[in-house]
């Protein structure tokens, strides 16, 4: 897909936790302490509310999806690579502290060549 070569990183809100740990990983020069920002405070006073929100109907919810497929497909696949990308992060960490699952990568990659 276009989105994996032209966007290092697609993030979602639904998300936030991922997405700014993938930011500050894969974006570090534009997102280092992300997290951390977002999380001191910043946003505590800022609440999006809607008051005059109105009902929607299931019908008019079931129309919608059945319009959206394709978008929907496509935020589907943007959340599947992310949450791709924040486990890779993740095990790269894991490798760090416990350098046994290094070297079992490393002898799987010898075993797979030979």
């Amino acid at each position: 897909m276009n989105v994996e070569r032209e966007y290092s990183v697609v993030g979602t809100w639904e998300h936030t936790n991922e997405t700014l740990a993938v930011l500050e990983a894969y974006v570090p020069r534009f997102f280092a302490d992300a997290s951390k920002m977002y999380y001191s405070g910043l946003h505590s006073d800022v609440q999006n509310s809607n008051p005059m929100k109105p009902h929607i109907p299931q019908n008019i919810i079931d129309m919608v999806r059945r319009n959206f497929t394709r978008e929907i497909e496509f935020y589907q696949f943007c959340r599947q690579h992310l949450h791709k990308q924040y486990i890779a992060i993740k095990l790269n960490e894991l490798k760090k502290v416990d350098k046994s699952l290094a070297m079992m990568e490393e002898a799987n990659e010898m075993a797979i060549r030979d």
